[in-house]
């Protein structure tokens, strides 16, 4: 089936529109997960912690989310925050999850903390193995709607 040029050309800019801003979204949290490697280091005390289901129906299954809740002390002031990194979003696989909140499972609990805004906290910093699954499959999504594209241009 041929389309017309015009339907392609708007099927692709506006793919290519959904795409960019994904990208461009997600890289902001890349981006401080990346300069929360410069931010300083406290201890903190574990409040709360388990996995969240959120169930997507019946087409596309559960996602699980680690949720967490901690409490962290600098300059005499407590903090309290639930981030566990930047750019972390629900996972498929249950155990994927728990093994996220294994990272934080240990004592004294390692607490990152922005020292421009000591109210901003995460527990995993860095660029992670999430991070660049995320950005991949986001790029190759785009690949793909690419070249649907360009068979009926």
């Amino acid at each position: 089936m041929q389309l017309p040029n015009e339907v392609a050309i708007v099927m692709l800019v506006s793919f290519t529109v959904f795409i960019g801003v994904s990208v461009i979204a997600y890289g902001f949290d890349i981006f401080r997960s990346l300069a929360s490697l410069k931010w300083a280091e406290t201890n903190g005390e574990l409040i709360n912690f388990y996995i969240e289901e959120i169930d997507g129906g019946e087409d596309s299954g559960s996602t699980y989310t680690p949720v967490v809740r901690y409490r962290y002390t600098v300059r005499g002031l407590t903090y309290i925050s639930d981030k566990l990194g930047f750019g972390l979003c629900g996972i498929g696989i249950a155990s994927i999850s728990e093994r996220s909140l294994a990272k934080v499972f240990i004592e004294p609990l390692p607490v990152y903390y922005n020292p421009s805004d000591v109210g901003t906290a995460i527990l995993i910093r860095g660029f992670t193995l999430h991070h660049f699954i995320c950005l991949l499959s986001l790029i190759s999504i785009f690949g793909i709607l690419l070249y649907m594209c360009s068979i009926y241009l």
